[in-house]
This record gives structure tokens, sequence and C-alpha cells, in this order.
């Protein structure tokens, strides 16, 4: 496929605004995305996230490998990985089982929960 000379100087940003629109309605897939995005994926982090809390011990990425981090940025962490886990499963499970209001509600508290621990872990570091 060849890349006409218009695409290489096209402003890496073109485009990008509707990846943000595309949060707002729920993903397409079958059972099989169901399953492994719905609850498996979320599944893992969550036992991640509830080890990092439980152990006050969790992993923060970054160049060269990331960082460990110990206390209360551990348990911010935590907060963060299961707050991920929240959005993954609203959006896969509940956005494919075409529960609008569910998927709508838990996309939205999942993202705000995800920036208030970001906040938390970056003033407890």
């Amino acid at each position: 496929m060849f890349v006409t000379p218009e695409r290489w100087i096209q402003s890496p940003g073109v485009g990008a605004e509707s990846d943000y629109e595309d949060l707002a309605y729920p993903p397409n897939g079958g059972s099989l995305k169901l399953f492994i995005l719905g609850i498996i994926v979320p599944g893992t982090l969550t036992y991640h996230g509830y080890q990092a809390w439980a152990s006050q011990e969790a992993w923060w990425p970054g160049r060269g490998g990331g960082v460990m981090v110990h206390g209360e940025a551990a348990q911010a962490m935590a907060a963060a990985y299961l707050s991920v886990a929240a959005f993954i499963h609203f959006r896969w499970f509940w956005g494919l089982l075409r529960a609008e209001r569910i998927f709508q509600a838990g996309t939205v508290l999942s993202l705000f929960s995800f920036l208030i621990a970001l906040i938390w872990a970056l003033c407890a570091s």
C-alpha cells in the first residue's frame, strides 16, 4: 500500500477527536470478546490490585521498567489498578450485553475514580 505525500505531513492529532467519542458508545464483538475482555482481563487486574493493596507494594510504570512503590503510594496505585479493571469490565462486559445505563454509568465512574487514584498516587509518592 502506497502512502501519499499528503498523509506524510498530516498532523498526528487528525482523527483523534473521534477516539474519545468512541468511548461513549458500546464496543462491537461477540461472546469471546465479552469473556476475555469483560471477565478475564478485569479479573486479573483486580487480583493484582488486591495483592498490591494487601501487601502495600505496587509497580509504578515508567522508563527503564518502572519502579516498585510501597505504603500509601502502593495503595493508591492499587486503587488505580482497580479503576482500570472496572473500566474494562463495564466497557466490554456491560457494553457488549447492551446494558446502556450500566455501561455509561460504570464507564464514567471508573474513569473518575482512576483520575482520583492517579492524583492520590502522585501526591503520596
